[in-house]
């Protein structure tokens, strides 16, 4: 019952599940590697990156902004999130400037939290200070970051779009089905593939994100502009539990008018452990 509109809302969501059976085929092939879900793992990352600006008019404005270092990532069984970020920024340019003289061209920082709790680490003369922010967010969409193992069946996959939906309105039946055309874009062969033999795969996909957007919503890609989003990974699945993803996130805008550019390229190299092992995280001292 939506109150606000005096309308009943009648949704078959077996329906729902055939429409994205039908749509979605490939999806079917993830399903089958019975990926184990993580509802708990550690990982270290490689993080290298660049950020570049171009003005074709003016080449003294150009700036570059190189980025590498590390990233730590640990969820609990407990839901509890620990992440430690080891950056170093090289460069020229405004941008790399007022880094430096920040005096953080050097950055740490740690982020621990749970579903009522922010606590976030900054260094100072190398030690840890820990600070409370108070109100977090649901962790537990942590254990679904893999795109390839957040589900296992069709059935599954239709109870999380439920989910995300809330609860039903007169709007409800048209935002699933945007949920559904997204997914439709996004899983298919033409982005995906799947190799290996024995215990050992390899899940590829490549997708272009702005591609996925106008799918779904159509109407407004006309104020987009010359924005391209690409994002290319590749996870290794040993004995059906994620060993390794490499992801590659593009994203570059031109203005054709002033001949000024931009583009981002971040790369991240990730190594899992104690995949739903059990394990510690300490809340801080405050």
């Amino acid at each position: 019952w939506d109150n606000e509109n005096k309308t009943v809302i009648i949704i078959d969501f077996n329906k729902i599940t055939e429409e994205l059976k039908e749509k979605t085929p490939f999806l079917q092939k993830i399903f089958d590697l019975e990926i184990e879900p993580l509802e708990s793992f550690k990982s270290v990352s490689e993080i290298e990156g660049k950020i570049i600006y171009k003005d074709k008019e003016d080449k003294k404005k150009n700036e570059t902004l190189e980025v590498e270092g590390s990233l730590k990532l640990n969820l609990s069984k407990e839901k509890l999130l620990e992440m430690y970020i080891d950056l170093n920024f090289d460069g020229k340019g405004m941008i790399y400037d007022s880094i430096k003289e920040a005096g953080i061209y050097n950055l740490e920082t740690g982020i621990i939290m749970n579903n009522e709790t922010v606590y976030v680490m900054t260094k100072k003369d190398g030690e840890e200070i820990w600070t409370n922010l108070g109100t977090s967010t649901d962790t537990s969409v942590m254990s679904s970051i893999n795109l390839s193992n957040s589900f296992n069946s069709y059935e599954k996959f239709v109870e999380v779009i439920k989910e995300s939906v809330g609860e039903l309105n007169i709007y409800s039946y048209e935002a699933i089905k945007q949920i559904i055309d997204m997914y439709a874009k996004i899983y298919n062969e033409d982005n995906f593939s799947i190799s290996g033999s024995g215990k050992v795969k390899t899940i590829k996909y490549d997708i272009d994100i702005m591609e996925v957007i106008a799918a779904m919503y159509p109407q407004n890609m006309e104020q987009v502009g010359n924005i391209k989003m690409n994002v290319s990974a590749s996870e290794k699945v040993s004995d059906k539990k994620v060993d390794s993803a490499k992801v590659d996130f593009e994203i570059s805008l031109e203005n054709p008018s002033s001949k000024e550019e931009f583009k981002i390229d971040m790369e991240l190299d990730m190594k899992y452990k104690n995949i739903n092992g059990d394990f510690k995280i300490e809340i801080p001292k405050v």
